[in-house]
């Protein structure tokens, strides 16, 4: 078996998020911690990243924000977020953000 069959990807709900806090804020600081540009620089604590993620979640539960996670083994190793635009106008507009892979 080849290492992407073992990814599996899940969108998340609020609730999942919620859940998911620990694993989505590690990716994230290890991201930070690895110099990624992503809107955060370090030194950036554990507890700041489940506050970011919980600014996402009520996004997630808004319909404004869709979050997708990569699991492993049962671990939380990756995510990556779908903004859509708010513009009455553009509602097939979407953007990506926070493309997050943990190093490991």
């Amino acid at each position: 078996m080849c290492a992407a069959e073992q990814i599996e990807i899940r969108r998340l709900g609020v609730t999942e998020v919620h859940a998911q806090l620990d694993g989505l804020a590690g990716v994230l600081v290890d991201c930070v911690a690895g110099g990624a540009s992503v809107s955060y620089l370090a030194p950036f604590s554990h507890q700041q990243a489940r506050d970011a993620f919980e600014a996402f979640a009520a996004e997630v539960e808004q319909g404004r924000r869709l979050l997708l996670a990569a699991f492993a083994g049962g671990d939380l190793v990756g995510t990556v977020q779908v903004v859509f635009a708010l513009p009455p106008n553009q509602p097939h507009r979407a953007e990506i953000a926070k493309l997050l892979v943990h190093r490991s």
